[in-house]
């Protein structure tokens, strides 16, 4: 994914809204700078002073995805605990939005402004790009880099195999779409634990880090994360369809937050000197 953070003041209008789905907040900016926010079936008018950053004692509305229509394009914006505000667009053009806690909205507008040229020539670029089948589609799923047909077979106990060169599902007579779903997720997440339960050992006894706790997460905007303090370590389940070398430089580089918190030099001098060809590999990694 491409990523973009930003941490300014002021504000510009131009986002509009289109659309009120009743599981979602809509926030238009108008070019008199007045919001119309939708809250399932209530509506109201806010002006820019007067809307809350946070809502104090209900995490869960805080966390509820908020749309942004700037230039008739979608921008799925999510206040979190992070210091920066940060746009992606994925491979497939969508724009996602990440913003602090209590950053005013008035600088979510100047900065979506600011950084739009950039987000419209990332669009671009997946717009001319040749469309590329996703990791796991209905006939065949990525494991480790390499594309497996995915074949079913009906069955009395369920099980996913792979044979030769094909991924084989067996499942009962009674199983769905979604059980057959379910039962293809835990094959990936037992694939990509069996790798990580050598490689993290193997790189903690490499880098000579505290031994960590990790664990297996569906993450949608990072490949993995640390937490210095608890020595945690959390992969996104996603990693399996990356190559083996793409997965341990995420191990590497995620334990080398154990001795540098942050991005600076001392952290990539650690990277750089158990994984020389990072680069290379999380470029690989961003345009899969």
């Amino acid at each position: 994914m491409h990523g973009a953070a930003y941490n300014s003041t002021g504000r510009c209008p131009g986002l509009m809204c289109i659309g009120i789905p009743s599981h979602s907040r809509i926030i238009t900016l108008a070019p008199t700078g007045r919001h119309i926010i939708a809250q399932g079936n209530a509506l109201c008018y806010l002006t820019h002073s007067q809307i809350p950053v946070k809502y104090r004692g209900d995490e869960n509305k805080e966390r509820m995805p908020t749309t942004l229509i700037y230039h008739d394009v979608s921008i799925v914006m999510t206040r979190k605990a992070v210091k920066y505000l940060r746009l992606r667009v994925t491979p497939a053009g969508a724009v996602y939005l990440s913003v602090p806690w209590h950053c005013p909205q008035s600088h979510v507008d100047t900065f979506v402004a600011q950084q739009w040229p950039w987000v419209a020539a990332q669009r671009a670029k997946c717009q001319s790009a040749p469309t590329a089948l996703p990791a796991v589609s209905s006939d065949s799923v990525v494991l480790f880099g390499t594309r497996y047909p995915v074949e079913m077979a009906v069955q009395t106990t369920r099980q996913v195999i792979i044979d030769a060169d094909r991924i084989v599902l067996h499942h009962t007579a009674r199983d769905g779409a979604p059980a057959q779903q379910r039962l293809l997720q835990q094959f990936l997440y037992a694939q990509l634990a069996t790798q990580l339960t050598q490689l993290v050992p193997q790189w903690q006894h490499t880098m000579q880090t505290v031994v960590p706790t990790w664990q297996i997460r569906n993450m949608h905007s990072r490949w993995g994360s640390c937490n210095p303090r608890t020595a945690h370590l959390a992969f996104a389940l996603a990693l399996v369809h990356q190559p083996l070398p793409c997965i341990a430089y995420v191990v590497i580089h995620e334990l080398a937050h154990l001795f540098e918190a942050n991005h600076g030099p001392k952290f990539w001098q650690i990277v750089t000197t158990h994984c020389p060809h990072w680069r290379e590999l999380r470029q690989q990694m961003r345009m899969s």
